[in-house]
């Protein structure tokens, strides 16, 4: 039986369909997945914590599209944290049902039709809250390295690429 690690090397080298998330094959692969959970969760808490009121965000606001506020991020942030529970990278009880309660929250994003709610303080506080809680989880049960300050460098270098493929 082929293992999970050898799967992600044959989809890496082209054998087995297009690549989605490379970063995450190469993980796998390498073995890093916590360090990639990490990365990602401190990725996520670089995104803006501005609510804009009740007025659609869009490329008008400078932190656009990287924003907390945003239904696709508050479910990207959700979707990350079920994975790193699916590969058992967290496997506290405590961290897991933080973060059943964050999956479970009642979104405003998910009511009504798009404008209609907006994402509340709380929730931004619920969003960092959650990450706070797993980044030092995983810092303190891997020992992993803090790569924060080259996020910050990358991540401004990725708001501008997307603030221009946006005005394009």
């Amino acid at each position: 039986m082929i293992t999970r690690r050898e799967r992600a090397l044959e989809a890496l080298n082209g054998k087995a369909g297009d690549v989605v998330d490379r970063k995450y094959l190469e993980a796998i692969v390498n073995e890093t997945l916590p360090q990639h959970f990490l990365d990602i969760c401190q990725w996520f808490q670089l995104y803006s914590d501005d609510l804009p009121g009740e007025r659609l965000v869009d490329i008008w606001h400078p932190d656009y599209p990287m924003m907390k506020c945003r239904g696709s991020v508050i479910s990207g942030i959700s979707m990350t944290l079920r994975r790193a529970v699916k590969d058992s990278v967290i496997k506290s009880s405590d961290i897991i049902k933080k973060m059943e309660d964050y999956q479970k929250h009642d979104w405003n994003f998910q009511k009504g039709a798009k404008g209609e709610y907006w994402t509340s303080l709380e929730e931004i506080d619920l969003i960092n809250d959650t990450l706070d809680t797993v980044i030092e989880h995983l810092k303190q049960e891997y020992t992993l390295k803090d790569n924060i300050d080259s996020l910050k460098q990358k991540f401004q270098e990725v708001l501008v690429q997307r603030r221009q493929d946006w005005e394009v």
